[in-house]
């Protein structure tokens, strides 16, 4: 899995948002965690602090997302504990 992630640009993406110096959460999940061997995309969620942060770090990913078959999904703290996100859908930490 590590190596499609780096293949991909996410560690290269995850590496570009650790500048802003905030605590974000990163998760892997779909088919990449079930061990499909060429997955058509690779989904990620960001759990981050607010919504502020959350803008910080789309405005980062953005260019890493038109380059490869990222699905970036962001969430706040506040959302991810109403959703229960990470309760419902198995995932994988990456950072």
């Amino acid at each position: 899995m590590n190596a499609i992630l780096r293949d991909a640009g996410v560690v290269m993406m995850i590496d570009d948002c650790q500048s802003l110096r905030q605590n974000l959460n990163w998760y892997v999940f779909g088919s990449v965690i079930r061990n499909i061997e060429s997955p058509s995309d690779i989904d990620i969620l960001c759990v981050v602090k607010d919504q502020k942060t959350m803008r910080l770090v789309k405005e980062r990913c953005e260019k890493h997302l038109l380059c490869a078959p990222i699905h970036l999904r962001l969430l706040t703290e506040k959302d991810e504990e109403a959703l229960h996100f990470l309760e419902k859908t198995p995932v994988q930490r990456i950072l």
